[in-house]
Order: C-alpha cells, then sequence, then structure tokens
C-alpha cells in the first residue's frame, strides 16, 4: 500500500511531524510553521499543506475536547466564523493562481512572519473586543486559507489579550479544530487531497503524536520563550532559503 512512497519522503514527513507535534504542544500553534518549513523541500507546496492540515486537524481533536469547559466562547464564536469564511476566500484564491513559483511566496511569507514574531511581538497587547476577534480571525483564516499558516496572528491576540494561560490554550486549540474541519473539507473537494498526501497523513500521524507526548512530558522542563525564539529563526532561515533558490 505504501511501497510506491519514496524513502526519503517517509523519513522527511516523519521527522517534520515529530518537531512540528512537539512545537504544537509547547506553544499552542506553529504546528503548520513547522511542517510547511520542512516538508515543500520534497513535495509540491498544495499537497504539504493539505498533509499538514488533515495532521492538524486529528492531533487537536483530544486537545480541544479536553479543555473545552475552559474556552471563551464570546470570542471563539466570532473568530470561528470569521475563520471559516476567509479560510475559504483563501482556498479559493489559491485555486485561481500559479502554484509552480508558490514555494517562494511561501518562502518570503514565512521569513517575515518569523522577523514579525521575533523582534515586534511582544510590543503587541490588546483590549479583546468583536471587532478585533473579526479582524484577527480573518486574517488567520485568510493566511490560513492561501498559505497553509496563520496561527501566530491569531496567537499574538489571544496570548496578549489577558485571557490567563488555559483560557488561551482552550480558546486557540478549539478554535484551531474547527476551522481545521472545515478546511480539510473545502481542500479535499477542491482536490488537494492526493492519493499520495492521503498516504502520508497516515503514515506520519503516529509520528506527530509522538511528538505532542514529548511536548507534553518536557513542556515544564523547557523554557518556552527559547523554543519560540528558536522556531522564528528556524522559520527565518528555512524562508529565505525558500525564497532565494526557488
Amino acid at each position: 500500500m505504501f511501497s510506491d512512497i519514496e524513502l526519503n519522503i517517509i523519513a522527511v514527513s516523519a521527522f517534520a511531524a515529530v518537531l512540528a507535534g512537539f512545537v504544537q504542544r509547547v506553544s499552542g500553534f506553529a504546528f503548520g510553521i513547522v511542517f510547511l518549513s520542512i516538508l515543500p523541500y520534497i513535495l509540491p507546496y498544495g499537497e504539504a499543506v493539505v498533509i499538514s492540515k488533515m495532521l492538524l486537524l486529528i492531533v487537536s481533536v483530544s486537545t480541544a475536547f479536553i479543555y473545552r469547559k475552559d474556552v471563551n466562547w464570546s470570542m471563539a464564536k466570532i473568530i470561528i466564523l470569521s475563520l471559516c469564511v476567509f479560510d475559504f476566500i483563501g482556498i479559493f484564491v489559491l485555486t485561481q493562481i500559479d502554484l509552480s513559483n508558490f514555494k517562494c511566496y511561501l518562502g518570503l511569507f514565512l521569513a517575515l512572519l518569523g522577523c514579525y514574531a521575533l523582534f515586534f511581538k511582544k510590543n503587541f497587547s490588546f483590549q479583546p473586543s468583536h471587532k478585533l476577534s473579526v479582524a484577527f480571525g480573518s486574517i488567520t483564516g485568510f493566511c490560513s486559507g492561501l498559505f497553509g499558516v496563520g496561527g501566530p496572528f491569531l496567537a499574538m491576540y489571544l496570548s496578549n489579550s489577558n485571557l490567563g494561560k488555559n483560557v488561551y490554550y482552550a480558546t486557540m486549540q478549539c478554535s484551531v479544530f474547527v476551522v481545521m474541519f472545515f478546511d480539510v473539507v473545502m481542500r479535499i473537494s477542491h482536490g488537494f487531497a492526493t492519493e499520495q498526501a492521503l498516504k502520508i497523513t497516515v503514515l506520519a500521524l503516529p509520528c506527530a503524536f509522538i511528538g505532542t507526548m514529548l511536548g507534553t512530558v518536557l513542556f515544564r522542563r523547557l523554557d518556552s520563550v527559547f523554543i519560540g525564539r528558536l522556531v522564528n529563526v528556524i522559520m527565518i532561515i528555512n524562508g529565505l532559503n525558500m525564497f532565494f533558490k526557488t
């Protein structure tokens, strides 16, 4: 069943899934960032994104269920609606453009996102409101649909809104789960979920859970600030490399 997939693709996908699952558990987001900083080197962009989305959907099920009681639903329902609407728009735009050079665009986007998170995120604070929830939900949804990553924008808003650690994490994970379900259905309907993408998802899924478990075990022992900075640096380096090598 899996003999037609090259060994190097399996190995790189497994490594990316472990690393992405680990970072997702520690930070509450960044699965797509980490995964898509690696996989587009060996697979087409659209295929890499749909694998990332399917993995994150399955991984986020248990997290969303466990933390469901801490969700700030007054914020989450507005964010989720905005996420789904603009995720659809992002996917629609994706189907209308030439994907041959999209690795270049993705690389530039990742580099800029990494620079922003590394140097400017700490300077922001927010007073939660319906308008801000719509704004950040829309930006996150559009970037998620078009580029496959958008979590840092939503994480920036929620983590700087004085919600408390558990409420931030729960609201983030619940929003991610709902929009990932919507996103995966949309990508399957648009033909992005190839047979190879489905096979790689099945193979990489246990690795994503291993990464999540490692993140859970090591969460209290590691400096999350250091991990966040390391992720941003890796994202910048990978993004620039993808941009200039395209």
